[in-house]
């Protein structure tokens, strides 16, 4: 008996139609009432949704707050869920101090935590702090100089002729002294957005 081969079945590809929008369907923009229906009035406290870190403190109060020479900064709290109690006490005794809901007249009320919160405002691992800005500048001049430390000290052993790697009389050497010269170059720095 001499049988065919039957080709296997094929199926046609599964094409979706979009069924017609009947017009009865489309539902109307919802109406937007002056008053609420029950209760008092509802406002956004954090507008700019997904265009905003959520750390990211208001403008109007960043404002306000370097006006009143406050310094605000969100510091670790929490790692792994367990406190880290060594990185909050070298804030604190540099100035920095918890920020409650009920303080700077309520501004911060229900941004970070629920409305009427008194604890401290945390988010997720992190707490935020204020001192005075008065403080922040002097730390920040200190730091400053701490980072142009390592430059000065450089920068003077090359005019006192002590060149590291080089012995002592090689640098007194006349012709030497005569070809050795220092030429610094300041390059511009990354420009950091002031705020």
């Amino acid at each position: 008996m001499n049988e065919l081969p039957v080709p296997p079945r094929t199926k046609r590809p599964y094409v979706r139609r979009a069924a017609p929008v009947r017009q009865e369907e489309v539902r109307a923009e919802p109406e937007v009432r002056e008053q609420p229906i029950k209760g008092p009035k509802k406002t956004r406290t954090r507008k700019g949704g997904m265009n905003r870190p959520p750390l990211d403190l208001p403008p109007e109060f960043i404002d306000w707050a370097t006006a009143e020479g406050i310094d605000f900064m969100w510091a670790t709290n929490t790692v792994n869920g367990q406190p880290f109690p060594q990185q909050r006490m070298q804030f604190e005794v540099n100035g920095w101090e918890a920020v409650t809901g009920d303080m700077f007249g309520g501004r911060l009320n229900g941004m970070f935590a629920p409305k009427d919160f008194k604890g401290e405002i945390t988010y997720d691992a992190c707490v935020l702090l204020w001192r005075p800005m008065e403080l922040t500048l002097e730390a920040r001049a200190e730091e400053r100089q701490a980072a142009q430390l390592p430059t000065r000290v450089v920068d003077a052993k090359f005019r006192g002729g002590q060149v590291d790697g080089i012995s002592p009389e090689a640098q007194q050497h006349p012709r030497a002294r005569m070809v050795t010269k220092v030429e610094k170059e300041m390059l511009p720095g990354m420009r950091v957005p002031e705020r």
